[in-house]
């Protein structure tokens, strides 16, 4: 059935599995927080996901790939967004609901789009601008500062996130002829390599269980599961048509919220998840037309 659907129709069910594996990985890991400090959720389960990817080898290019020489220098960018990324992120799902850090990561297209402008020279029109403003305005309707108790330290955390993760994505543009590996595999494993003496340094290793080992080699599987579909769908379609899938994540994020750990969503943040994704979407297409007439 799968062989019969059309190249885009591929993409976007692979695309939506990828992000779902995400999304599982997520979970997981916020599982694991209450039980193991940050560094070491992340050096394991970025350790684990680097071996599964490995064995998937032979169809992302193969080890012979990973001599990149002209972009090492961007394939170590991207270890370091991705080590301050996950430090931020597994933090937060410590503290707040997956729905929550959803609505944060989300704005990434937006952080993306400013950082475009003075590393890459890129012109941003009105209506960008509109949807950016738009987009940053939905955070506050989620959040409601003004209403909320929540501590100011925290949107350090809350903004450093898609900072991270923005970052690491945009550095893609300056990449050029590195295999599916390459990218996949040096960000996963030099960050989970980075992360491995701060959890000795902190003292604070503790041996997983094997219900919660378990639960980590779902992480891992999730995190491979999701490189090898996303990457996959980026290639068979156009990534103004596949970008926008990421937000399929907020679903799995209300679904194993309530299931897993009696999270409902509060209004208001569903609201400002819904003004980011819509303006998200909008951004994206509009990138898509200007890079065209360009």
């Amino acid at each position: 059935m799968f062989k019969r659907l059309s190249a885009t129709y591929k993409a976007l069910l692979l695309s939506i599995v990828g992000y779902g594996g995400f999304a599982i990985s997520d979970a997981a890991v916020k599982l694991l927080t209450p039980y193991y400090s940050t560094y070491q959720i992340i050096s394991c389960d970025l350790i684990l996901a680097s071996c599964i990817l490995l064995l998937f080898s032979p169809k992302l290019g193969g080890l012979k790939t990973l001599r990149d020489p002209q972009n090492m220098r961007f394939h170590l960018l991207r270890a370091l967004g991705n080590l301050l990324g996950a430090i931020t992120i597994v933090y937060l799902f410590s503290l707040f609901p997956l729905t929550s850090v959803y609505t944060v990561i989300f704005l990434m297209p937006f952080i993306m789009a400013l950082l475009a402008i003075p590393i890459y020279k890129e012109r941003v029109g009105p209506h960008r601008w509109l949807a950016m403003l738009i987009g940053f305005s939905g955070i506050l309707i989620a959040f409601q500062p003004w209403k909320s108790n929540l501590d100011l330290y925290l949107w350090l955390p809350l903004l450093a996130a898609p900072l991270f993760f923005g970052g690491m994505h945009l550095v893609m543009r300056s990449i050029k002829g590195a295999s599916d590996l390459a990218i996949g595999l040096y960000p996963t494993a030099v960050a989970g390599i980075c992360a491995l003496p701060l959890v000795f340094l902190n003292g604070d290793f503790i041996l997983f269980t094997p219900a919660h080992f378990s639960c980590l080699l779902v992480s891992a599987l999730g995190i491979a599961t999701g490189f090898l579909c996303v990457s996959k769908a980026f290639h068979r379609a156009d990534a103004s048509l596949i970008a926008p899938m990421q937000y399929t994540q907020m679903i799995w994020g209300i679904v194993f919220g309530i299931l897993l750990f009696g999270d409902i969503p509060k209004p208001e943040m569903l609201l400002g998840a819904t003004i980011i994704i819509a303006s998200g979407i909008y951004l994206i297409r509009k990138e898509r037309v200007s890079a065209s007439v360009i």
